[in-house]
């Protein structure tokens, strides 16, 4: 079959088979237009490229495609230039969507050294930690001053035992402090996170006056949502309750942390967030129902409305999170796509969706999630075909496990590099948990959705809670199961940016040689060529790096001694939830296995000399340190040791309390030492260059 004859065939398999070859999905003119406008928010991000150096290269570049309008003999520019005129535009618009220009406008108005009245609304409820309720908040007023942007608001739990509604507005006198970036080298920079979903402060606050409710779709939402609560109380087990709440309405704060751990080691972790595969569900069960009602000319356009209707609806039920809106919006375009019923449609389809989400909030394009959902529908899409060829069969049983298995497949393959790049972990059981998974999901999903419906109005009945509880206590006992084979799951991996582009280069070759041609082997060739280099070029780079780094531990004290490839770990005791987030970041992030040592209290590194004082002093007479670290409160008399030694710095680690910490930098700028305190300035890293 030619691929002209492909575009038109009406198979089930219209709107993948064309992938094999990969270089046409670029034909489609939306598919162009979504790259260049990724690519230009993507160099705007990376290269903060001014804008008004950026508005009149576009401006140029708009005229000379006129040309192309009138004459002929122009009509290349008019066939290329639009590519870099919508990139431009694309990193425009995110300048003009940037921190200076709309949310963190308000960040301008305050002295973080001075507390401030604030008149906030609750926007979202976001998940309880051990000690304080935490809120995203919108900004209505600042000192009576009308503001913009959002901030996370902290309540301390033991002052604040209620719970607040969302849409609830309320009134806090405190302090707003700026987020920070991770204290940690390559640690999680959670700061970031919140920023590109428009959050930029925080608000730490004791007391707080409520003042009236938001009535908003949000609020709505979070009615409905309770309502949902109460009515579903009765006729589940515990845990089986907590999947249903996360599964339904995106609820996982109460998930115990046991079975979330088995869900992470099998790799289905993202079914209990309410994502793209959740949506995509509720569109398969409502074309099934909808397959009920005539196929007419007149019913059609109605068809489709209903289920647009109804992916929006589940989206209320689920608390209009913005995982769940983008995935709404995405099913949406696609819904319309196969109601217009051209296969060749479905690329236009995905590339419409991401134009018009990222039109609303381009800084959407760098949300994990986003990327992850767009990846993994691609490559369903792009890859399925090629496994499909390897195995055909008519037996309804084998054609399941063939079909479930090649999704998982392409979904996982597709997504391996960019969760190499951002987890560093990789699930070797997720074929094997996705086998019954999927299917129970879809079973839960149906009977979870006539239960959702069902208690907006009344509590479920037991009809309905017993299938459903059960299906979902199944689900967790086979996962439970699968999950005792830890041993596959594999951590700590290596695996920088620049490898994942090569990757993914290596996938699409590696595709395209269904029909091979000279370029995709040359291609594949080169990618192969391309991770060695990468690798050689790791090694060598890591054989000439020497590095001697005091971490931030709360309450502790982790340092660590690395001469190329071999790395010296010094701690007081050990602690394997603390090095997940202290240590393991910084050693993934360069290949490395630490080695632990005994603790001493003198180190010689780059020809310095480091003495530490902890809450004992006692220390060679004849030390003469040029650095002085300060841990676990000590009490040396600082003044009198900076008096003796005239040491280049001091620093102070994470285990000293902050009054200490101030009264020891007070000091060292009375005596012109400079000094470094981990808590507010982050690791401390010295470094000895060959």
């Amino acid at each position: 079959m030619r691929f002209r004859e492909i575009l038109v065939d009406g198979s089930e398999h219209t709107y993948c088979l064309y992938l094999l070859y990969a270089m046409q999905i670029l034909r489609f003119p939306l598919v162009r237009l979504s790259l260049a406008f990724v690519v230009g928010i993507a160099s705007g991000h990376f290269l903060r490229l001014p804008l008004d150096s950026l508005a009149p290269i576009c401006i140029a570049l708009s005229v000379l495609v006129l040309p192309g309008f009138l004459w002929k003999r122009f009509e290349l520019l008019h066939s290329l230039l639009p590519y870099p005129i919508i990139a431009l535009l694309g990193a425009i618009y995110l300048e003009v969507h940037a921190d200076h220009a709309h949310s963190g406008r308000f960040l301008k108005m305050l002295d973080p050294n001075v507390p401030h009245k604030f008149s906030l609304t609750i926007r979202e409820k976001l998940k309880v930690s051990e000690r304080f309720r935490k809120f995203v908040c919108t900004v209505e007023y600042i000192d009576e001053h009308a503001s913009d942007g959002r901030v996370l608001l902290y309540l301390k739990k033991a002052d604040h035992p209620a719970d607040l509604p969302v849409g609830q507005k309320i009134y806090v006198n405190s302090y707003c402090t700026a987020l920070k970036p991770p204290l940690n080298p390559h640690g999680f920079d959670y700061s970031a996170y919140l920023r590109n979903k428009g959050i930029y402060a925080q608000v730490f606050a004791d007391t707080i006056l409520r003042g009236g409710i938001s009535k908003d779709i949000w609020y709505y939402s979070d009615a409905l949502r309770k309502r949902i609560l109460t009515n579903s109380a009765k006729g589940f087990g515990k845990q089986e309750l907590e999947v249903f709440h996360a599964l339904m309405l995106g609820q996982q704060q109460e998930i115990d942390a046991e079975t979330v751990r088995n869900y992470q080691v099998t790799g289905v972790v993202h079914i209990l967030s309410v994502s793209g595969l959740h949506v995509g569900f509720v569109m398969l069960i409502l074309s099934a129902f909808l397959r009920f009602f005539p196929n007419s000319p007149t019913w059609k356009p109605a068809k489709l409305m209903i289920l647009i209707v109804g992916l929006w609806s589940f989206a209320l039920l689920a608390g209009l999170s913005p995982s769940v809106m983008r995935s709404a919006a995405t099913f949406s375009f696609v819904a319309f796509g196969l109601h217009l019923k051209r296969g060749s449609n479905i690329y236009n389809t995905l590339a419409s969706s991401i134009l018009v989400l990222l039109a609303f909030q381009p800084k959407l394009l760098f949300d994990v999630g986003f990327q992850l959902s767009y990846v993994a529908l691609f490559f369903i899409v792009y890859l399925k075909p090629l496994f499909d060829s390897f195995f055909e069969t008519r037996n309804r049983i084998l054609l399941y496990l063939r079909d479930t298995t090649t999704v998982s497949l392409s979904a996982q393959i597709g997504t391996l590099p960019l969760s190499l790049y951002y987890f560093h972990q990789f699930p070797g059981l997720f074929l094997v948990a996705n086998l019954f998974a999927i299917p129970l999901l879809g079973v839960i999903m149906a009977l979870g959705l006539i239960s959702s419906v069902w208690a907006c109005v009344a509590p479920i009945p037991q009809f309905l809670a017993w299938p459903t509880s059960n299906g979902i206590a199944l689900l967790n006992f086979l996962i439970a199961q699968v999950a005792k084979f830890d041993g596959f799951v594999f951590t700590d991996i290596w695996f920088p940016m620049t490898l994942m582009g090569v990757s993914y280069v290596l996938i699409f070759s590696v595709g395209s040689l269904a029909r091979p041609k000279f370029a995709s082997v040359l291609t594949l060739l080169l990618c192969v060529l391309g991770i060695q280099l990468l690798f050689l070029h790791h090694f060598n780079k890591a054989e000439n790096a020497n590095e001697w780094i005091v971490f931030h531990a709360r309450g502790d004290n982790v340092i660590l001694e690395r001469n190329g490839r071999n790395a010296l770990l010094f701690q007081k005791r050990e602690d394997r939830k603390r090095d997940e987030f202290v240590l393991n970041p910084y050693l993934t992030h360069h290949g490395l296995r630490a080695r632990s040592r005994k603790w001493t209290d003198l180190h010689f590194f780059a020809g310095k000399k480091i003495l530490i004082l902890d809450s004992i002093p006692i220390f060679p007479r004849s030390a003469n340190p040029q650095i002085l670290l300060l841990t676990n409160a000590s009490r040396v008399n600082l003044d009198r040791m900076i008096m003796k030694y005239r040491p280049e710095i001091v620093v102070a680690d994470g285990s000293n309390y902050r009054s200490q910490i101030e009264y020891w930098k007070r000091t060292c700028q009375k005596r012109k030492i400079p000094f470094h305190a981990t808590a507010e300035k982050g690791f401390y890293c010295l470094k000895d260059d060959p």
